[in-house]
């Protein structure tokens, strides 16, 4: 006779979809489908503030566990990460298991690594960060970000115009503006959208403060600044499109729109970013050719040839795509078995702490 197992409810801490930025809204959406797949009910769109004052409350009962995503968060000391560390802390004091996901972690000090340590289980998006937290004496799963696991993504055409993105640093995007400027026929795109409207404990202003900026912006001339609002694509569905249908390559700057042009098969190259995230994933995928210096760019004359993916790439690029599908299923079964020994056995019970879902 089969039994119906409970749900797990879990809370999302640090909801990235809320930042008005199409690659982590992808990412925020697959985390929450993926884990309803596994038994775990993801309950999002909380501010940070709100969201960790709910879960640390004594007396809330309401969640089995958390999640906190950690995207491009855990890097450098940042803000983010120092809180993430901090959190991490107090919910292990608290008897409350937390598990971090997708994550890319770089230079931090040894009192953030020493918070990431009191995650129940911490699964990286690169080897990269497998290997630093391995140094630091911490395990780690690896299950690359998870916006390659929505099978939405259709198959380029690989015509029309060729696509520049803009950069998560300013300086780098006004350096790509003027570059998509002065290739004939190139079109400056941004990752960047409106954020949504807030659900639960969100700021109304961020949104408002977009659409005044889009209103501004399109009185003024081109620039990374009217770039993010004026330029601002506002559907998912419609940045898909035109990658897929309408551009014969894409000159990369976001981590994203490298997952994006990944899982479409789009002939791409990239810079990288304010992190060594980018080169680290294309590592993994081993298209490594693919990163080129910026300056590399500015310095040869006319558009860059963006080679079509070989064979042998499109074939790597396959076996990659289907292991990381498989690895981000296998990463919330092993969160939700995890999180049901804690209920039944306490926090000292049953961790999982090989490194097996490495691929």
């Amino acid at each position: 006779m089969s039994t119906c197992r409970r749900k797990l409810r879990a809370l999302l801490i640090n909801d990235t979809s809320l930042r008005g930025h199409h690659g982590s809204a992808l990412a925020v959406s697959q985390l929450i489908a993926l884990a309803a797949q596994a038994g775990i009910v993801v309950e999002h769109g909380w501010e940070w503030d709100r969201a960790a004052a709910e879960v640390l409350e004594t007396d809330c009962d309401r969640f089995d566990l958390v999640i906190v995503n950690g995207e491009g968060s855990v890097h450098h000391n940042s803000r983010s990460a120092v809180r993430i560390a901090a959190l991490a802390s107090d919910l292990a004091a608290r008897g409350r298991p937390a598990y971090l996901v997708n994550t890319s972690v770089e230079a931090n000090s040894c009192p953030v690594l020493a918070g990431l340590s009191t995650f129940r289980l911490r699964f990286v998006r690169d080897s990269q960060t497998q290997r630093l937290l391995a140094k630091a004496g911490l395990s780690s799963h690896l299950v690359h970000d998870l916006t390659l696991t929505w099978a939405g993504f259709p198959r380029a055409r690989s015509t029309g115009n060729l696509l520049v993105t803009d950069a998560s640093e300013q300086g780098k995007t006004a350096r790509l503006l003027q570059l998509s400027r002065s290739w004939g026929g190139a079109r400056m795109i941004t990752f960047r959208t409106n954020p949504p409207w807030p659900v639960r404990g969100g700021r109304v202003s961020r949104r408002l403060s977009f659409e005044v900026k889009r209103l501004a912006s399109s009185f003024l001339p081109a620039s990374p600044w009217t770039s993010r609002y004026a330029g601002a694509i506002r559907s998912g569905d419609e940045i898909v499109r035109l990658m897929s249908d309408r551009a014969r390559g894409i000159v990369c700057g976001r981590y994203h729109a490298v997952c994006f042009a990944l899982r479409m098969f789009l002939p791409f190259i990239s810079t990288e970013g304010n992190t060594g995230k980018i080169g680290a994933l294309l590592s993994d995928v081993g298209l490594a050719s693919r990163l080129v210096e910026l300056e590399t760019l500015e310095s040869t004359d006319g558009p860059p040839e963006i080679q079509p993916l070989s064979a042998i790439e499109t074939r790597r690029l396959a076996d990659f795509l289907e292991a990381v599908t498989a690895s981000a299923h296998k990463m919330f079964r092993t969160i939700a078995e995890d999180a049901r020994r804690v209920s039944e056995t306490g926090m000292d019970g049953g961790l999982i702490r090989s490194g097996g879902l490495s691929h």
